[in-house]
């Protein structure tokens, strides 16, 4: 120590701001606890880094191994799950024009199916930020390209037509949005997100809708039984005109 040799570099100083979780392993019997930890902070809620700092005396020290299994850490909320299921049925059932933005959520939730779905079910075409490209088939008839400024003509132009908006696992980043003051400023939004944060940081919404994706059953009148809107039946076609971006 002292001697200024990069051993003393302040590591979870330095990644603290940027990791869901920083600790650093001074004795070899910290370990087990610590990757556990480690594994369940990184994988659950909204992933992210981890990381850990093996100092010198915990990697050469012995230990007899005892797998020490976390699955709560007092200071750490998961996502709660909110009591508002994605069934907003007067907001879709009363509009035509509907368009769903999809990221990278999507994928990190697994329910790539469940999007297939519910876009099938209900006719909505939907547009896709880079990360979140591959969460629908290219030759998928209602998948309509990327978003921002890089994107394609129909779903940014589309954006600003549609009457709701349907946002899922996505942060409303400049390079999606551009001027957040022409905005689909017309339309009714829709947010889904694991991260609580997120919903409203950018884009003042309408709907709200935290939790885990695969947990929040996407459904709508279309198809989920009526409410004396409409007969609850999905008709096939009835977003054929918007749909051809």
């Amino acid at each position: 120590m002292g001697t200024d040799a990069f051993q003393e570099v302040d590591v979870i100083g330095i990644t603290q701001p940027i990791t869901k979780w920083a600790y650093q392993i001074r004795k070899p019997e910290e370990i087990a606890w610590a990757v556990s930890r480690a594994f369940y902070i990184a994988s659950t809620g909204r992933p992210g880094p981890v990381v850990l700092d093996l100092a010198k005396d915990a990697q050469v020290g012995l230990v007899d191994y005892e797998y020490k299994k976390v699955d709560y850490v007092r200071s750490y909320q998961r996502s709660r799950i909110s009591k508002r299921i994605v069934s907003s049925r007067r907001r879709l059932i009363n509009e035509r024009r509907n368009l769903l933005s999809g990221r990278q959520g999507v994928l990190l939730g697994g329910a790539e199916e469940e999007l297939r779905a519910f876009l099938q079910k209900n006719d909505i075409p939907a547009g896709s930020t880079v990360l979140g490209l591959s969460a629908l088939p290219t030759d998928f008839p209602l998948n309509k390209g990327m978003l921002g400024m890089h994107g394609n003509v129909g779903p940014n132009r589309k954006t600003n037509e549609c009457d709701v908006l349907i946002a899922i696992g996505m942060r409303f980043d400049d390079r999606v949005t551009g001027d957040l003051k022409t905005y689909a400023k017309q339309a009714k939004i829709i947010h889904l997100d694991i991260d609580n944060s997120e919903i409203g940081k950018n884009v003042p919404v309408d709907v709200k809708v935290l939790g885990e994706l695969i947990r929040c059953r996407l459904r709508s009148s279309r198809y989920n039984g009526g409410d004396g809107h409409g007969d609850g039946e999905h008709h096939a076609g009835a977003n054929s005109e918007y749909s051809s971006c």
